[in-house]
Parts: structure tokens; sequence; C-alpha cells
């Protein structure tokens, strides 16, 4: 992820991304292992991205799922393209548990 070579003992730290069929959270997922690795090495680029993954962690922890498709992320009932997204005016949301929690109960209108 950041230029580093990564020993292939980190691949097989969690033998159940292999069960994983979305080859795209299954990336995000190793990733996060080359991270938590460097982290473990000390190396300071790792350490100033190790809260990178958290979001998509969290999702994934939700039983969040994505794809991509047609140059497309699809989240849910949502699409957003890929080529221009950062032009999109995307609001940043709260993913603290507690702002996850209330969602889950009333749903995102409640």
């Amino acid at each position: 992820m950041i230029g580093r070579e990564i020993d292939a003992h980190v691949y097989r730290a969690c033998p159940q991304l292999d069960t994983l069929h979305n080859v795209y959270m299954k990336a995000v997922c190793y990733s996060y292992l080359e991270v938590c690795e460097l982290i473990d090495l000390g190396v300071d680029d790792a350490i100033q991205n190790a809260d990178l993954h958290e979001p998509m962690l969290k999702f994934f922890e939700r039983d969040g799922t994505f794809n991509i498709r047609k140059g497309e992320l699809e989240v849910g009932d949502a699409a957003y393209p890929l080529m221009y997204w950062r032009n999109l005016a995307i609001p940043v949301q709260d993913i603290s548990d507690n702002s996850l929690d209330l969602i889950d109960r009333n749903g995102l209108e409640g």
C-alpha cells in the first residue's frame, strides 16, 4: 500500500478472508492487515495512516457491503460514479457508534 514489502505470513493471519466472495471487500481487509503489519514494524507512514480503514471496517462489522459495477460504487440503493465522485456534494456523515446505533434503531430519517 505504501511501497513497502510485506511478509506473506500477513495474508494468512485471517483465513476467514479467503471465504469472502466480494473481491473489493477482500482487498480492503488485506490492505488493513498490511498496514497493521507495517505499524508493528514501526513504519512512520503506516503509523500516520493507522485509522485509514476504520470507516470501512465499521461498515463491514455492521454487515455493510458494496460492489463496483459499470464504473459506479454501489452501496445499498445508492450508486456513486467513480470518475467524478469528488465533485459531488456528498455530506460527511457521523459514523460514531452512537450515531450508527440510532440509525439502526430509527432509520436514516428517524
